[in-house]
């Protein structure tokens, strides 16, 4: 989107808020999608508002719905000025696609489809749940069958259902050269913009690591994945699993390296 000038970076968020809802602001710095992308808006991990018992639910977001998320921003206090310092924040990817599905006008999964899925013919894939019955039972971390998660009106934290042969061509676009499909918008989102943690740097959304290795890592209450790829050495790694197991992102580091 930012390629085709539908929005950029630096605009700031309240700029494409509802009307009447308050943007959170802290020491005059206002949020801009680059704050969204990179997780230095100051926002939290998950807005207070989702409640105690959906988060120890099997299926914590499902009822959380537009109007509880501008209902929560319009009230909450940022934790850190904008734009100083990186913490991981769902709340502020979630937030990040609805605000760009509405500039787009149209659903999140709709966005994602146009302009990501359908250029990478990646057909088994959905921000949907319109084929979850399709979906391999998932598990928790000791085995207990757990059901897949609806992300509400978060779903650019995690909406995306894929397979395996999928993912690898999404793998595949990452180390492309410019002029093939989406080539030259992976790479900018690779770019490092800043610090992040452990010595990594984070550009849109990808961790660059001290090695210069670049991944990203996912999790819901029964499945678990990893991607990750060196553009120097031309390999990259996908890893998935239909268990919570932390164990996927240190097989897939370690198939990278």
């Amino acid at each position: 989107m930012v390629r085709r000038r539908d929005v950029t970076l630096d605009l700031p968020i309240g700029e494409l808020f509802p009307p009447g809802v308050r943007v959170p602001q802290s020491g005059g710095r206002p949020i801009t999608l680059a704050d969204l992308a990179t997780h230095r808006s100051g926002l939290p991990r998950l807005p207070s508002n989702i409640g105690w018992p959906a988060l120890t639910s099997n299926d914590p977001y499902a009822h959380y719905n537009r109007a509880r998320l501008f209902s929560y921003l319009d009230g909450c206090r940022l934790q850190r000025v904008p734009g100083e310092g990186f913490s991981y924040s769902n709340l502020g990817y979630g937030l990040l696609g609805t605000l760009l599905a509405d500039r787009a006008d149209m659903s999140y999964a709709e966005l994602v489809r146009e302009r990501v899925l359908a250029p990478l013919s990646m057909g088994s894939s959905r921000a949907d749940y319109s084929e979850d019955y399709r979906l391999i039972q998932g598990h928790t971390a000791s085995g207990v069958p757990a059901p897949p998660w609806h992300t509400g009106a978060l779903q650019g934290a995690g909406a995306i259902r894929s397979t395996l042969n999928d993912m690898l061509r999404f793998a595949a676009v990452q180390l492309s050269n410019v002029g093939e499909p989406l080539a030259a918008e992976a790479q900018l989102t690779q770019e490092p913009r800043s610090d992040a943690f452990g010595g990594h740097r984070i550009g849109l959304a990808w961790l660059t690591d001290p090695h210069g290795n670049v991944w990203h890592n996912g999790g819901t209450g029964g499945s678990r994945s990893f991607m990750g790829f060196s553009r120097v050495r031309r390999t990259a790694v996908v890893v998935l699993a239909n268990a919570a197991i932390e164990a996927v992102d240190t097989l897939g580091r370690d198939l990278l390296r």
